[in-house]
């Protein structure tokens, strides 16, 4: 059987190499939402370069069926806009519930540490306890040898 400390330091090792890589997770994770988050700004600027180039020609059209096929069109200029903005507000959620995550698990993880060298320097002090005894009762030994010696 081994002696408790060792078990619990045992533990508190897996524990804190658990979320090690549970933080290494959540900043994998935060990376690929940032990736998310500036793929998305590019589609919502692109829609709006596209909106506001159509508005240019828009001003520049002539005939009353060009004019009518332009609406149609910045129509769908304006929904794809919107719809990109919406994905990029998602994409800018994901990445802050995932700095979040990933905050906690720096917090975790800190814990962890805390909480293993706790054990590690409980268990050298109960070993330096122990060598200590040892000693004393060796010394012991010694004196009443010497002692009983004539």
């Amino acid at each position: 059987m081994k002696y408790p400390l060792v078990a619990l330091e045992e533990l508190r090792k897996r524990e804190r190499d658990d979320a090690a890589r549970e933080l290494a997770a959540a900043l994998s994770t935060v990376a690929e939402c940032t990736v998310s988050v500036e793929s998305a700004a590019r589609a919502h600027q692109a829609a709006l370069d596209a909106l506001s180039a159509q508005e240019v020609l828009h001003r520049s059209a002539a005939a009353a069926g060009e004019v009518q096929r332009r609406v149609a069109y910045r129509e769908r200029l304006v929904t794809d806009r919107d719809a990109r903005k919406s994905d990029l507000i998602a994409a800018e959620q994901r990445l802050a519930e995932a700095q979040a995550d990933a905050e906690r698990a720096r917090g975790a993880l800190a814990e962890a540490r805390a909480q293993h060298r706790a054990v590690e320097l409980h268990h050298d002090a109960h070993r330096a306890a122990e060598r200590a005894k040892a000693q004393a009762r060796e010394d012991e030994a010694i004196e009443e040898a010497h002692q009983r010696r004539p």
